[in-house]
């Protein structure tokens, strides 16, 4: 399961569930390049935030409901990689 965070409540509850469900499911949080999300979860230090273009998702703090303890991997996207899947995505599959 893979997901963006900014509350931490769709990644933190969507993959609580999947992982009731099956234990196997990893669960990935797609972090924007200039967001602490990363850096937390792979060093447990928050940081100091940078700027970043994607709107809606990423951080400066942790919210109360990211929980990480459920979170396999962070993966640090840039503003391009995401600009070009959102344009991808709209391309060839119409979201």
């Amino acid at each position: 399961f893979v997901a963006a965070g900014s509350t931490g409540g769709t990644i933190s509850g969507t993959g609580r569930y999947l992982k009731e469900m099956n234990p196997r499911v990893n669960c990935v949080l797609a972090d924007p390049v200039g967001s602490i999300f990363t850096n937390y979860f792979r060093k447990g230090e928050i940081g100091t935030p940078d700027k970043f273009l994607v709107e809606g998702v990423g951080k400066g703090s942790i919210p109360g409901a990211m929980n990480f303890d459920l979170i396999d991997d962070v993966l640090p996207v840039t503003d391009q990689e995401a600009f070009n899947m959102c344009h991808r995505l709209a391309r060839e599959e119409g979201i």
